[in-house]
């Protein structure tokens, strides 16, 4: 079995509410997640890449003086 690189801390958590609340993902589906993780690699690197790019949105209002 193949195993992402993911502790099941907050960033997880985080994760399953943005499946949840962007993707549209039913509680079913977040369990299914939950229990299948590895199968879900792709939505995980979408989901790094969508924080990461919120994060430097966030650094460039700062860098701006606009909060």
């Amino acid at each position: 079995m193949r195993e992402m690189k993911v502790d099941c801390n907050d960033d997880f958590y985080f994760f399953l509410n943005w499946l949840a609340e962007e993707k549209d993902f039913s509680a079913s589906e977040v369990a299914n997640v939950v229990y299948h993780y590895w199968k879900y690699e792709k939505l995980w690197e979408e989901y790094n890449k969508h924080t990461d790019k919120k994060a430097d949105e966030l650094m460039e209002e700062l860098k701006n003086g606009k909060s």
